[in-house]
């Protein structure tokens, strides 16, 4: 199969290197550990982890301690290396084997990793023997897999992200920016996500504006920019985002020694967006434009699961949609 070819001349990447992790999931216990290795032969960028799942098809993801068991292994190594310049890991990949328990994966991940389908298109065997379990057919499909990570369009929408413009719509709190129709946005980004589709959303129908002092005083006073474009939702609420005053939370100090999968789902929300690292305590300021301030406006705060009324000039609206 065409594609990235195993660099056998591997060097350790030192501590200043970009290295992106792929977690590896959906694998029996045949083909996880040699799936890693494989992909971390491929490239020094790479660190895989790739923990076996025994379960039959259709149950995959059913075990729930195996899933938890699972997130543990990825948030551990992503703790270890995340204080460091540039971040690492560069960018949280899970390359993942299709199936119709995968929804508890995507609900551990949330909207945190770049989710990628493995599959094999030239697997054939009379017998029904998936290609999961054949160790040749896996790499193969990994290969193609990490392939595509590098090339348009998925490059493109990583330096999308990086760039992070202040009106980037793949960046909004998803469960606080009300669209048109009065949906958030957690349906469309998990719709995108899974259909590996987030590189050709342009998101027109949500409004932009581009603000300044006069219209938006309770922003800029407090920060050196002149002018800037933020989107701005259903309810007329400015989402402004700036690199001034960020004070966001700890992220994966601390992991849970038992309990669901879906706990690592905001301290990972908080540090990455569909695989690019975020900024320490990205936010989004939200307000009302003009001089008007905010008055028990409704919030969903996500570390308590339902709306809270916050007053003031703003709302600290966190990627995770944690709100303060």
């Amino acid at each position: 199969m065409a594609g990235l070819k195993p660099n056998k001349a591997r060097v350790a990447a030192g501590p200043l290197s970009p290295q992106d992790l792929a977690i590896i999931a959906g694998l029996p216990r045949i083909a996880a550990g040699a799936g890693a290795a494989h992909v971390e032969a491929l490239s020094t960028r790479w660190r895989a982890i790739g923990e076996p799942f025994n379960n039959p098809p259709g149950r995959i993801y059913a075990d729930r301690r195996g899933l938890f068991e699972f997130m543990q292994s990825a948030c551990a190594f992503i703790r270890d290396l995340g204080q460091t310049t540039p971040p690492r890991p560069a960018r949280l990949v899970v390359f993942y084997v299709d199936d119709p328990s995968a929804q508890a994966l995507f609900d551990a991940f949330g909207y945190s990793a770049l989710f990628i389908r493995l599959d094999s298109k030239t697997w054939h065997w009379p017998k029904g023997k998936p290609w999961t379990s054949d160790i040749r057919a896996v790499r193969d499909v990994l290969t193609e897999a990490v392939a595509r990570t590098g090339a348009e369009p998925l490059k493109d929408l990583r330096l999308r992200l990086e760039a992070a413009a202040t009106d980037e719509a793949l960046l909004l709190p998803p469960r606080n920016f009300e669209q048109p129709d009065r949906s958030d946005l957690t349906a469309r980004f998990s719709d995108l996500s899974r259909k590996e589709t987030l590189h050709i959303e342009d998101f027109a129908d949500l409004k932009t504006e581009v603000f300044d002092y006069d219209s938006l005083p309770n922003f800029f006073g407090k920060v050196r920019d002149i002018s800037k474009p933020f989107r701005v939702d259903r309810r007329d609420l400015v989402f402004a985002r700036s690199l001034s005053g960020q004070h966001g939370f700890v992220r994966l100090a601390q992991m849970p020694g038992t309990g669901a999968a879906t706990l690592f789902r905001e301290p990972l929300e908080s540090a990455f967006r569909f695989g690019t690292p975020l900024l320490d305590g990205f936010q989004h300021d939200v307000q009302w434009r003009g001089k008007a301030k905010l008055a028990n406006e409704p919030f969903f705060d996500i570390a308590r699961g339902d709306r809270i009324p916050i007053s003031g000039s703003h709302a600290n609206v966190y990627a995770s949609d944690r709100v303060t």
